[in-house]
């Protein structure tokens, strides 16, 4: 990539008033030599996601031009009020919200020193708590199941449990409005102009993602506040309840592979 050809993409990205992490990436990739890669950036705004993916190739005049581009927008997702297998489902949401997903924990608590060490087991802890809760949810019946699925999709699309997210691919095509560009020489939208357009439709939609999960949740009794069910009764008298209850090796292989199991740190 030419010293030209480079400062003609960064003048596109502005044009196309992509977000400012873009440019750090592209000029990473001008660094590296390269001409055939791929952009990304999520952002968040009050609980809304957004994706960019733009994709890079080589031309004709062996050039990197910009091909196409991608940008996906996920309304904000709010959990219901409803208590499933003794789990406060939306007390969980509120306790993974301020849980950095981004990283390993368990790997990171691993290498703690010293100065750190009490502050990563209390994260570390909180960390645990949430997942302990995930596993009681996905092991009790389809709508904890559902919720606990969405828990995840909600919280960890972002970073290192980006991986652990059961049927993504499902739950893109349900919660997320995507359009994608194809770059041409003549004039383009802009990506404001794009996120103005999936914004305006996820507004006018006749259901939006909350009323989605809502949907995929009836059926369900909220057991909230009510007296105990049948299903906490035989819980309670150690009868399994063959219809709500789900064995550990049952669960989506997913949910079976998240980390739960603490190990013992190695001090530096």
């Amino acid at each position: 990539m030419t010293e030209q050809n480079y400062n003609e993409l960064r003048d596109q990205l502005s044009q196309l008033k992509f977000p400012d992490k873009l440019f750090s990436q592209l000029d990473f990739y001008h660094s590296m030599g390269a001409t055939d890669f791929l952009l990304g950036q999520i952002v968040e705004r009050e609980g809304a996601l957004t994706y960019y993916e733009l994709y890079y190739r080589t031309d004709g005049n062996m050039e990197c031009r910009l091909d196409k581009f991608s940008i996906r927008y996920r309304a904000p997702i709010e959990i219901p009020d409803l208590t499933i297998n003794s789990v406060d489902v939306r007390d969980l949401d509120e306790q993974m919200t301020k849980l950095d997903w981004s990283y390993d924990h368990i790997s990171d608590s691993m290498v703690a020193g010293e100065a750190q060490a009490q502050k990563e087991e209390e994260q570390f802890q909180r960390y645990e708590d949430a997942l302990n809760k995930l596993h009681k949810l996905t092991g009790q019946n389809e709508a904890g199941e559902e919720i606990a699925r969405t828990l995840m999709y909600k919280h960890w699309v972002i970073g290192y449990n980006f991986q652990f997210v059961p049927d993504l691919d499902k739950m893109r095509k349900s919660y997320e409005l995507t359009e994608t560009v194809q770059v041409t020489e003549g004039k383009i939208v802009t990506a404001s102009e794009i996120e103005c357009r999936l914004l305006t439709k996820s507004l006018v939609s006749p259901i939006n993602n909350s009323e989605k999960l809502w949907l995929n949740l009836i059926g369900y009794t909220n057991d909230k506040n009510s007296d105990k069910t049948q299903s906490q009764s035989q819980t309670e008298n150690n009868i399994p309840s063959q219809s709500t209850k789900r064995k550990q090796d049952e669960l989506p292989e997913s949910i079976k592979q998240l980390p739960r199991k603490k190990h013992n740190r190695i001090r530096r």
